[in-house]
């Protein structure tokens, strides 16, 4: 009976539910936040540690070379050259320090805090940092690249905003449905039996759990 019911009157409805543009556009509006696009940074790095033979120099060189770059641009050959030669992060040092795509204010943990927010200040592809200094090494920064915050097209993402709607209204109306069907017909519910039905359910559930599975072949 409960099956014809859903057959005969419920998968009609459920047929018909729809979801409009303007639907669609209203719960992409609502939910901006889910389809943020976080800040992207494209930078290059280039660390010189204190002590392994440089003593003080290693900030005086950062210094000279970030002055020679900025004054005989472009800066991309040069800073290259110099971090090939000298950075000893081993990682992006064969790489001219390019140390890949940062997100939305972040930086790997090698880089103190001090670098992640200058680096997060640069504006312009191939603007360089000022030298920063802590107690372990000192460290320029150019940027390579950078992207802007944004939020994902509309037309990206309709069709998975449009099954999401779908599935809830769909869900609203069967609810609505069973409700319906709740008001309609008498239901009475026999507690000591319902209570001795889940007992037995337990029962056969650890008795099958204890059971030994079956020997391999």
């Amino acid at each position: 009976l409960i099956g014809r019911l859903r057959t005969d009157e419920l998968e009609p409805l459920l047929t018909e539910v729809d979801v409009s543009p303007d639907d669609i556009e209203a719960a992409y509006l609502a939910d901006a936040a889910s389809y943020r696009i976080l800040a992207l940074a494209h930078v290059a790095v280039l660390r010189l540690q204190h002590g392994l033979g440089r003593g003080d120099k290693a900030c005086d060189q950062l210094l000279a070379a970030r002055e020679s770059m900025l004054n005989n641009p472009p800066a991309d050959t040069g800073f290259g050259k110099l971090a090939i030669a000298n950075s000893d992060h081993q990682a992006s040092r064969y790489r001219g320090g390019d140390i890949g795509w940062l997100r939305d204010g972040q930086g790997p943990s090698w880089l103190p805090e001090a670098v992640i927010e200058a680096t997060w200040q640069l504006k312009e592809p191939g603007e360089l940092s000022p030298v920063i200094e802590d107690d372990k090494a000192v460290f320029l920064v150019r940027l390579i690249e950078k992207k802007g915050e944004g939020r994902k097209p509309l037309e990206s993402v309709s069709a998975s905003i449009k099954m999401r709607l779908l599935k809830q209204k769909r869900q609203q109306v069967e609810e609505q449905f069973l409700q319906r069907i709740r008001e309609t017909v008498d239901i009475t519910v026999h507690a000591a039996e319902l209570s001795r039905a889940r007992e037995r359910i337990k029962s056969r559930c650890a008795a099958t759990d204890s059971e030994a599975p079956p020997s391999l072949p």
